[in-house]
């Protein structure tokens, strides 16, 4: 971790000194008032194309599961599709089948193609499963995923990402060895994201149409080259994610951009849809159901 969050609080009370000349005051209210303004703009433009990442790399996932375990719970794009309903006539898949080792999935798109809610489809995502196929329930098996220019709505993946199981508990719960050198284009502009970290299972893993047990923690670290040719860095610390609450409950991810630092607080494990951004010692709070941020 670059900065200690463990004593931010979701206050909503700013306190200033108590005794000050008038003047002094207001000159100081002033130029806070202009730089928590500025902070407030940069903290936002980061966050927002941080939450656009996680989505980019969500939507990867769940159009992977959708593919390799249709009794699968979902909280995304095509939440609520029935597995058959999912795929439009436009779309191709081709599956090696069960008994192959490796397996081998994948989906293309037809030009013009679009899903359930009308965004465009379109490139090619291929699936290589090595192991114990969907169970992936064995040390060293897993899945490499590849997309090549791969299109949900607004947004385009190129590139490879990849998980094998490293240990499986007592509770038969795995943790996978994460990879992932990806680049993703938004509206905004390509990020290309190079890194890797764990996926430690809790519970959950194992009962694939039931996404109330999932209990996961995430540690990642990754390089980003952004739309303007910055380099970055991206820390997944400790995201732990509850699939009772249905949001992220703990940890932290810390963005490092020259002379900029974002780190997004989840919080000590309460359920809520909030989150604290501390943007250079600034702070706002981030509403993870509409993306709003506000000052603290």
């Amino acid at each position: 971790m670059f900065t200690n969050t463990s004593d931010m609080t979701k206050s909503h009370a700013i306190l200033l000194p108590a005794v000050a000349l008038l003047s002094t005051l207001a000159t100081t209210g002033c130029n806070r008032s202009s730089d928590q303004g500025t902070s407030a703009a940069i903290a936002e433009t980061i966050v927002t194309r941080e939450l656009a990442v996680l989505e980019s790399e969500t939507t990867s996932e769940e159009i992977e599961t959708r593919l390799t375990t249709p009794s699968g719970c979902f909280s995304g794009p095509f939440n609520g599709a029935p597995f058959g309903a999912m795929w439009p006539e436009c779309a191709s898949i081709v599956d090696s089948g069960l008994d192959s080792d490796p397996r081998t999935i994948a989906v293309s798109f037809e030009d013009g193609c679009t899903g359930p809610q009308g965004n465009p489809l379109s490139g090619t995502m291929t699936i290589e499963i090595v192991g114990a196929g969907d169970s992936l329930l064995a040390v060293g098996d897993g899945r490499t995923i590849t997309h090549e220019d791969f299109q949900r709505g607004n947004r385009v993946l190129n590139g490879t990402r990849s998980r094998f199981v490293s240990s499986i508990d007592e509770n038969n719960q795995p943790t996978f060895d994460l990879s992932h050198d990806l680049s993703m284009a938004h509206p905004f502009g390509e990020i290309n994201q190079s890194g890797g970290g764990t996926w430690v299972w809790l519970s959950g893993f194992g009962t694939p149409g039931d996404c109330s047990d999932n209990i996961w923690v995430r540690n990642f670290e990754a390089n980003w080259t952004g739309p303007q040719g910055n380099g970055t860095t991206r820390i997944l610390d400790g995201l732990t994610y509850d699939g009772a609450c249905g949001y992220v409950i703990s940890g932290t991810i810390t963005i490092n951009r020259p002379n900029q630092q974002v780190v997004i607080d989840f919080g000590d494990g309460e359920c809520d849809q909030f989150a604290i951004v501390n943007h250079n010692g600034n702070l706002f709070e981030l509403n993870l159901e509409t993306h709003e941020i506000s000052p603290i």
